[in-house]
């Protein structure tokens, strides 16, 4: 099977001497006020005073939200890894 669009980018960024985590859509540019988040970033100072685990949550959340939104289709088939709002919203 084919890797579909969009796709997502993870990277570490500096601006003004502060190290944040980007995560982003591929798709990100085209996105207009009012649609669904295509990006999140975080200072690595404030992801940190939660701790490492903390951080890979708070990352996979973000991916798998991500992914998500574009591939619900593809997630319908493993509803176990659907976002928890949307899990309760198919189950309630």
């Amino acid at each position: 099977m084919a890797i579909e669009e969009p796709r997502i980018n993870v990277a570490l960024t500096t601006n003004s001497g502060c190290a944040s985590i980007l995560i982003r859509r591929s798709d990100a540019d085209d996105s207009a006020p009012g649609e669904p988040m295509r990006w999140v970033s975080w200072q690595l100072g404030a992801i940190e005073r939660a701790g490492y685990m903390a951080a890979c949550e708070r990352i996979g959340n973000a991916v798998l939200r991500l992914l998500h939104q574009p591939h619900a289709a593809l997630f319908a088939q493993h509803p176990l890894l659907a976002p928890p709002d949307e899990l309760s919203n198919s189950t309630g």
